[in-house]
């Protein structure tokens, strides 16, 4: 079997790098309408900005994979790197790949076929290196069987179904049964990127549930019930593009947009130059969430504040504003420099958590008026810090103000309206991360930031890379070292 999957996975690359461009939803209706993961791919475009035809180690790898196969595969593998015709499927149209059950490892792949008997030569090929397969050829479809794996095409449609037995009814199944008749999936197939998907969080939470056997994610996997995210990547020079929205669960993306706040930026000033990573955003209207919360921990939660003299509801009233994190260099310390500014608009919130805060401390705070404390940490974390209150946020900050701030760093635009920045090549420069991270820095020296930014229901995230070249190729190279 093992030698079946890396014969049939060198084929699969081939087709790759010679594959042509097109657009047809019919290949789609294979997909069942109830799976939960669904992903479109441009193989025309994936396979060009991935640059495999110039891939020099991968058609190494190829030629070394096929020292172990018989001379039939060997002469059909040929054939299709010459003419990519020879293969018999149609990858100028796009490929459908579904997850239709996480738990079971189930996936559908849906592809259109131009030569049917061609097809079937590129199975008849590897008879000899997949002993267990089983080829059965019909009027109108031909079925081809293997550990783990179903194949059914005819003369337009290929559907390969893996830990399923049902290619050949999705084949033939009719539109209705199909995503191609729910409305959920539409901007999905309509897509034209690299790479379109649909992702239903009800069904992946659920997945992480079970996997994990922790009772806490049913309760999430209840709240997020019926949100679902369309998503697409878009492979660029020198960076990678992925855009989301979320859809489906009007209650959960209204609270999203309720609480949501545009941050002022103020505090930026207070992350260094050269942080590892910011994060910054907005909120208000925190009260809100506790209709997410069961009431039986919300109460016990508000038992324990009231004990501090405050409410859960004064509590969540009173974060309204800006909310910043930043990680920094520390010097020669290993551990990190930390900034960090939680909104607080009321007084007696920030009263009740410094008096709570300060016989914890241990003799490691130190009161230097109401609304600062001293925090004695250099033993532990390298650098002594303040905790203050400025009646607009509680502030914990290194004592020493950094001489140039994030706030004139060029990167600070990507954060400017909530979101975060983490740069990668400062984090690899670290002697620390370098010595843990080993050959793993040196796969990822080409990586230079990720990033991201959302409003509402919709978010984007930006993959920068430091090679010139398309990000795609990049990351391919990347995978290789």
């Amino acid at each position: 079997m093992k030698k079946a999957i890396t014969s049939m996975m060198a084929l699969l690359a081939i087709m790759l790098m010679t594959a042509s461009c097109g657009n047809d939803n019919d290949i789609a209706k294979a997909i069942p309408a109830d799976a939960p993961v669904v992903f479109k791919a441009n193989v025309k475009s994936l396979s060009e900005k991935a640059a495999l035809k110039d891939n020099k180690q991968l058609q190494a790898d190829l030629q070394k994979g096929m020292e172990g196969m018989s001379e039939a595969l060997k002469k059909k593998m040929k054939a299709v790197m010459d003419d990519p015709k020879e293969s018999g499927f149609a990858l100028q149209k796009p490929v459908f790949i579904a997850v239709t059950d996480p738990d079971k490892s189930q996936f559908v792949i849906s592809l259109g076929v131009n030569d049917k008997d061609k097809v079937t030569e590129l199975f008849k090929s590897t008879k000899d290196d997949c002993k267990t397969m089983k080829i059965t050829e019909g009027e109108d479809q031909t079925v081809v069987e293997d550990q783990g794996m179903q194949v059914a095409y005819n003369s337009d449609l290929c559907v390969i179904t893996v830990e399923r037995t049902d290619a050949a009814t999705l084949l033939k199944q009719d539109d209705d049964k199909s995503i191609i008749s729910q409305d959920k999936y539409a901007k999905m197939l309509e897509g034209t990127s690299d790479i379109d998907a649909y992702i239903d969080y009800a069904a992946l939470m659920g997945t992480a549930q079970k996997m994990s056997n922790k009772p806490e994610l049913a309760a999430a996997s209840e709240l997020v019930k019926g949100l679902y995210l369309i998503a697409n990547v878009n492979f660029e020079e020198k960076e990678a593009v992925i855009k989301a929205e979320a859809f489906g669960n009007e209650v959960l993306l209204g609270l999203t947009k309720a609480i949501e706040n545009k941050p002022s930026g103020d505090y930026l000033k207070l992350a260094p130059a050269d942080a590892y990573g910011v994060l910054q955003c907005g909120l208000k209207n925190m009260d809100k969430i506790k209709q997410l919360l069961p009431k039986a921990e919300t109460e016990q939660i508000d038992k324990q504040l009231q004990s501090m003299g405050i409410s859960l509801d004064q509590l969540l009233k009173a974060i309204e504003g800006d909310v910043m994190l930043s990680v920094a260099p520390n010097g020669t310390q290993q551990m990190p420099q930390i900034s960090f500014v939680l909104a607080c608009k009321d007084q007696k919130v920030w009263e009740a958590i410094s008096k709570t805060a300060a016989p914890m401390g241990q003799g490691m705070v130190e009161k230097k008026d109401d609304n600062t404390y001293n925090l004695k940490l250099q033993a532990i974390a390298g650098m002594d810090y303040t905790l203050s209150y400025d009646k607009k946020a509680i502030v914990i900050t290194p004592v020493t103000a950094p001489a140039k701030t994030f706030k004139d760093n060029d990167n600070a635009s990507a954060v400017k309206d909530g979101g975060f920045f983490i740069d990668i090549q400062k984090i690899l420069g670290n002697p620390q991360v370098k010595g843990m991270a080993g050959q793993q820095a040196t796969a990822l020296a080409d990586l230079e930031s990720i990033s991201a930014t959302g409003e509402g229901s919709k978010c984007e995230y930006t993959i920068k890379f430091n090679k010139p070249g398309n990000a795609l190729a990049t990351i391919v190279s990347m995978m290789q070292k």
